[in-house]
């Protein structure tokens, strides 16, 4: 599995041809990398909303699910002339909680606080509809078309690789789903769980990091301002992963499984140019 966060192309790839002699002793006996190879950062989809930047909308188009960072083209909305889909292996599942500032806030960052502790103050305001808005300091008075609110969000994050014969076949990616995009999340856990085989006569759900799924951009429109693009999924003409793929995805559940329980996981929302509309907007 990959640590690299995919679509950096800079620094980051340009070799240094040969090591100088006085590095060759140290590195036989060298330790300073082993914290940075645990701590794995994972790049997300991210879909260009109509609420996007102009540049990015001119850059891709709207409909667009793009890999952040980096933003290389996944997949295009009912584009018959490039790559309309992609394929996904999911490895793991886990739920992140974030508190995130108001759209158009420059003096915060996006995201102010996150956690994946279920039983966090985060995570308890993400769940509850009527705390999960909460003004700004001092806009109690404010004109409401003026006041700013933060945002507890409860985002299901798939953690995989994309598949098949794609330009970024073999890329680890999140696929995660909030706001107007969560209902969409759960339909998708469900989906997973039906995934049933019968073995030795009984029924049974298939490994999630053995399922393959076909992805697509959707349009959503929610009618007045909610309208967005978000994901759509289905199995894929080859369902399942093949045989002699079976280790290496089982390893990279195993991998992201046990650095999640260490804490040493983090999604990299990348930036924030646009955003889908809450259901409680």
């Amino acid at each position: 599995m990959t640590k690299k966060v995919a679509g950096r192309t800079n620094l980051a790839t340009k070799k240094v041809e040969g090591v100088p002699g006085f590095l060759v002793d140290f590195i036989r006996e060298d330790t300073s990398l082993a914290n940075l190879d645990q701590y794995v950062i994972i790049p997300v989809v991210k879909m260009v909303q109509g609420s996007a930047g102009l540049e990015l909308k001119k850059k891709f188009g709207e409909g667009t699910a793009i890999l952040r960072p980096g933003d290389i083209v996944l997949a295009k909305y009912e584009d018959d002339n490039g790559q309309a889909t992609f394929d996904f292996v999911p490895h793991f599942f886990f739920t992140e909680f974030t508190k995130d500032s108001a759209l158009g806030d420059s003096e915060n960052p996006w995201i102010l606080q996150r956690s994946f502790d279920q039983t966090s103050e985060i995570a308890k305001k993400a769940r509850d509809a009527d705390q999960r808005k909460e003004l700004y300091p001092g806009h109690e008075d404010r004109k409401p078309e003026d006041k700013k609110y933060f945002r507890y969000v409860e985002h299901l994050c798939f953690a995989g690789v994309i598949y098949g014969e794609h330009q970024l076949e073999g890329t680890q990616v999140v696929l995660s789903f909030e706001k107007g995009e969560f209902w969409q999340g759960r339909n998708f856990i469900s989906a997973i769980k039906m995934r049933k085989s019968k073995v030795e006569e009984q029924r049974i759900t298939l490994p999630l990091w053995s399922q393959v799924w076909t992805f697509s951009v959707g349009f959503r429109d929610k009618g007045a301002n909610k309208k967005w693009y978000g994901m759509d999924f289905e199995i894929a003409d080859e369902p399942l992963i093949k045989e002699d793929e079976a280790d290496a995805m089982f390893a990279a559940h195993t991998e992201l499984k046990e650095v999640f329980t260490k804490d040493l996981l983090q999604v990299d929302h990348g930036e924030r140019d646009e955003e889908v509309p809450s259901e409680d907007m």
